[in-house]
């Protein structure tokens, strides 16, 4: 339950335990798997500014958020900054992005993506 994780997290900070990569890229996962994009990205945002460097799994699980809900132009920004960061795009970035496509029948630029990944 992503409000119960939040929660968690909030007592966490309550206790002085400060959150992690891994404590962000899951509230980030499970905010982006009920469709929170808005929340996910705040938090993303707030990850950002304390510092904490976002892991390839917090890029993909942003990156997967955004193609569930067909915004291709910001899972592809996202892949860039991603790139930009010095994280390097795997083949989870590439399915994902690739799977996004297909689900908008743009079989042109998912098969551009396969072939740039090959």
């Amino acid at each position: 339950n992503i409000l119960e994780a939040m929660r968690l997290c909030s007592e966490m900070e309550s206790l002085n335990l400060s959150p992690d990569v891994f404590t962000y890229t899951i509230l980030i996962n499970g905010l982006c798997s009920e469709g929170q994009l808005a929340e996910a990205n705040r938090l993303f945002q707030r990850m950002k500014n304390e510092r904490i460097f976002p892991s390839s799994a917090t890029y993909n699980s942003l990156i997967y958020g955004y193609c569930k809900d067909y915004n291709m132009v910001k899972a592809l920004e996202l892949c860039s900054e991603m790139t930009a960061s010095g994280v390097e795009p795997n083949i989870i970035t590439f399915s994902t992005l690739i799977d996004g496509y297909c689900k908008l029948r743009n079989l042109k630029a998912a098969m551009g993506l396969y072939t740039e990944m090959t």
